[in-house]
């Protein structure tokens, strides 16, 4: 395996680390979407004419000949790339860490704290509230959406309502965790 090779896999094994370890906290990932995309939107024409230019000139310098992916490298990185969705998209990072905290959370209820901005696991509580049918939500992460003045919730609740949050009803959704445990996602939408 090539130098290259190797640091094309250090990077993409990296990358993919950091995306996993930040998806542990509810809705981290969501807030850097926007601007993200933002920053796509404005600079991808800006990238595509400069990578056009580069690839021209590193053809005639014949730097591209130099350059050669093997399935050696192909099938790592395929695999990683794979491997990263499908835990990204069962939430497999938040469930582990949400298993290591939930201890702390029950303690919490059990004692029946009404404490707000605590720590309990890896997890820092901003605000904590009980329904009206006595479901218990743990607000752990907010953030705008980026283009109003409506604001995004994510937490972890405790046997939910299933129409509505103590935090809004907009765009309300619940990820199953475990037992009587849910992650939920609500938007206050004014």
């Amino acid at each position: 395996m090539s130098l290259q090779s190797k640091v094309l896999l250090f990077l993409i094994i990296s990358i993919c680390i950091a995306l996993l370890t930040i998806s542990i906290y509810p809705g981290v990932l969501n807030s850097f979407l926007f601007p993200i995309l933002l920053v796509l939107i404005f600079c991808m024409p800006i990238f595509v004419i400069v990578g056009f230019f580069a690839l021209i000139v590193f053809r005639r310098r014949g730097y591209l000949r130099k350059i050669k992916l093997s399935w050696q490298v192909i099938k790592p990185i395929s695999a990683i790339l794979l491997t990263t969705c499908v835990l990204l998209s069962f939430h497999v990072p938040i469930r582990l860490a949400f298993l290591l905290s939930q201890s702390d959370f029950e303690q919490f209820i059990v004692n029946n704290e009404v404490k707000s901005n605590r720590k309990l696991g890896f997890y820092r509580v901003d605000k904590y509230r009980i329904d009206f049918a006595g479901g218990k939500y743990f607000l752990v992460n907010s953030h705008g959406d980026g283009l109003s003045t409506d604001v995004v919730f994510y937490g972890f609740t405790y046997q939910p309502n299933l129409e509505k949050s103590p935090f809004g009803s907009a765009n309300y959704q619940l990820s199953h965790l475990y037992g009587d445990w849910y992650l939920f996602q609500v938007s206050n939408d004014y």
